[in-house]
């Protein structure tokens, strides 16, 4: 389900079953030609109504999307619901289909979904079906507001409030955010239930409201702790429209804050003046991406920047600049002890320069489009999220590319393309299996060339799932763990989602062994921690998938928040 919001997982209240559609002669692109050509009597229908989870009231103007499903290029079918909430979707191919249906104010929904952490349901549809009941419960989204004050009790605008996910002792990242007015206020809307902590920090990303970061004040926490760690969490339920969060400011001397002062040496051998971002990401348990990071401008002649306000902790400080087209960056990591921290010293080079060959094995991959090699990180937390990007440029005919820039570091080759069934097959570089190893560049050396085999001749591995009940389990999602002992990222992981029946298809398996779980949830943090899939460990399948092999397995649904599991 595809919708164009900043919520990843649709986290809605779902009773029944959820639809969508779009009248007939408003077929999307893509899928007109298709329906055109499909007698009438074997095209399909679906049809619905949407409330409110927290009234019953039916809700207008709700946005209903029907997608085809693994087809990002499809454009779907959409329908926008009556004043009683209903929507139709008429003359739609049969075949598979992701359905989903959002709300201003409200919490999408998908097709199957039954709480908010759930994946939606595949919706198959069987040649000239009708689904025309279907129901889809949208549970309100709640919001937050106060002011920040200085410690005089004047209003501080263009600060930052931040609403962060928190999980009992430990905070994740920043999931909401906003900046105070020109009176001190703000709101932070269609804020997901859950727990949370907030926190005010002033200024942290000046470079989004235009504004320098006042000096004088550091961030705190709700009610009035400088400490995150001893912060008040927040309870929010659905439909919570929660005021008077007020929050005062601490002046900087109120607790142990530090400077960080260094330089940026440009050995690019690029001409010109060209601005130098310097960023410090935090990298300790409970920090937030937004809320902690700092961002500072290097001086464009001797280097030199300063990072005021700093509180002890591990980060990574990054240095970046562009230069006609190119991403110049230098990064390290540092640790804040109990004072400033002087002579930071961070280093921009042209970084190593590889050849790419990529050559392709089976059907799918030789007519594969969007092809393009490209490096990941193999130590991800190094960069706290922030993705290598290596090179622009298109493949050339004969399969050659460029990755120029490549810092120092241990890489994977990948390709990205628009293959569901590809996989990268072998990677080599002078004999050395890179695939296994890694790409290694250090010093600002790397290899000369790499030669990639991109192969669609993968596995794929199909089943049903069921619920303790023995009954179809909709909207599972479908993880395949390699139990290949070469490093992994968390992306490298395959998931699929069951269908109205149950039913799942995980394609694009490279050869090999595979520990197949079914989640009632799509929380990736679950499955990719080592320690949480402990608890797991014998509730999957061992499944052991050859080239162009078909394997078939039978799932019992994982129930992540029980006990018993």
């Amino acid at each position: 389900m595809r919708f164009h919001r900043f919520v990843l997982v649709a986290l809605a209240t779902f009773v029944g079953v959820v639809t969508a559609t779009l009248p007939a002669h408003a077929a999307p692109q893509g899928t007109t030609q298709q329906a055109s050509a499909t007698p009438d009597d074997k095209l399909c229908t679906v049809a619905g109504t949407v409330v409110s989870a927290n009234t019953g009231e039916p809700l207008r103007r709700a946005h209903v999307e029907l997608a085809p499903h693994d087809d990002d290029d499809a454009i779907p079918y959409r329908a926008i619901t009556d004043a009683a909430g209903h929507f139709t979707i008429e003359r739609v191919p049969d075949g598979e289909y992701d359905l989903g249906v959002d709300r201003d104010g409200y919490r999408p929904a998908s097709y199957g979904q039954l709480h908010g952490s759930q994946h939606g349901a595949v919706l198959t549809l069987q040649p000239g079906q009708k689904m025309t009941d279907l129901l889809f419960r949208l549970a309100k989204l709640a919001s937050i507001s106060g002011r920040v004050l200085d410690p005089n009790g004047d209003p501080l605008p263009h600060v930052e409030v931040s609403a962060l996910r928190s999980n009992g002792a430990k905070s994740t990242r920043t999931e909401f955010r906003a900046f105070t007015n020109d009176l001190g206020d703000y709101r932070i809307y269609d804020v997901l239930p859950g727990r949370y902590i907030l926190c005010a920090s002033p200024g942290e990303n000046h470079y989004s409201t235009g504004h320098a970061p006042p000096p004088e004040f550091q961030p705190i926490c709700y009610p009035a702790n400088i400490d995150r760690a001893r912060a008040s969490s927040i309870d929010i339920k659905s439909g919570d429209d929660i005021t008077g969060m007020d929050m005062a400011l601490a002046p900087a001397s109120a607790g142990h804050v530090y400077r960080i002062h260094g330089r940026v040496l440009d050995n690019t051998g690029s001409k010109g003046d060209r601005s130098r971002i310097v960023v410090l990401l935090p990298k300790s348990p409970g920090a937030s991406m937004s809320a902690d990071q700092r961002y500072g401008q290097a001086d464009e002649k001797t280097g030199a920047f300063e990072l005021a306000d700093v509180a002890p902790g591990d980060y990574l400080i990054m240095a970046i600049s562009e230069s006609v087209g190119v991403r110049y960056q230098a990064a390290q990591k540092i640790t804040v002890a109990d004072s400033d921290l002087e002579n930071v010293t961070l280093v921009l080079t042209k970084g190593a320069e590889i050849s790419v060959r990529v050559t392709t094995e089976g059907k799918a991959a030789a007519s594969v489009t969007g092809l393009h090699p490209l490096l990941r990180s193999y130590d991800e937390d190094s960069q706290n999220g922030w993705y290598t990007k290596i090179s622009e440029g298109e493949l050339q005919q004969d399969g050659s590319f460029l990755w120029a820039g490549v810092e120092d570091g241990t890489y994977k080759a990948e390709v990205a393309s628009d293959c569901t069934v590809c996989y990268v097959k072998a990677a080599d570089a002078n004999g050395i299996d890179v695939l296994a190893r890694g790409v290694q560049v250090n010093e600002g050396a790397g290899p000369q060339r790499v030669d990639i085999l991109y192969s669609s001749e993968s596995g794929t591995v199909t089943g049903t799932v069921t619920n303790k009940d023995e009954l179809p389990a909709a909207g599972a999602t479908i993880v395949a763990v390699p139990s290949s002992p070469v490093r992994l990222l968390r992306h490298e992981y395959k998931t699929a989602a069951t269908d109205q029946y149950g039913k799942f298809e995980v394609k694009g398996l490279a050869p090999g062994g595979y520990s197949v779980y079914a989640f009632d949830a799509s929380d990736s943090d679950t499955w990719t921690d080592t320690e949480a899939m402990k608890r797991y460990q014998d509730k999957g399948a061992a499944v052991e998938v050859a080239a162009n092999d078909h394997k078939s397995v039978e799932l019992k649904l994982i129930i992540t928040n029980d006990p018993a599991n």
